[in-house]
C-alpha cells in the first residue's frame, strides 16, 4: 500500500492536476521552487510513478474513489443515501 500524501502533497497533486508548473505551484502555496519541486518528487514517490501527468490522473481518481464513498443526499427526499 502507497504511502499516504502530507496535505502538502495533495495540494500540490491537486494543483499539477490544474496544469500548473513547479514555479506556479511554488507561487501559489508562497514556497520556494526547490520546495515545490521537493514535493512533486515526493508524491511521484509516493503514488509509484514517474511523470507530472500520472501524478495528476491518479490524484483525480482518489478523489473520484474517495468521494463515491461518501453518502450521498438524496435529491427527491432529501435523506442520506449510502454510497
Amino acid at each position: 500500500m502507497p504511502d499516504k500524501l502530507t496535505e502538502r502533497e495533495a495540494e500540490v497533486a491537486a494543483l499539477i492536476a490544474e496544469g500548473l508548473s513547479n514555479k506556479l505551484i511554488a507561487e501559489r502555496l508562497n514556497i520556494s521552487d526547490h520546495t515545490a519541486k521537493f514535493h512533486v518528487a515526493n508524491t511521484a514517490k509516493k503514488y509509484g510513478v514517474t511523470t507530472r501527468a500520472e501524478i495528476a490522473v491518479k490524484y483525480v481518481v482518489s478523489r473520484i474513489i474517495s468521494d463515491s464513498r461518501k453518502p450521498h443526499v438524496c435529491s427527491k427526499c432529501q435523506e442520506k443515501v449510502p454510497a
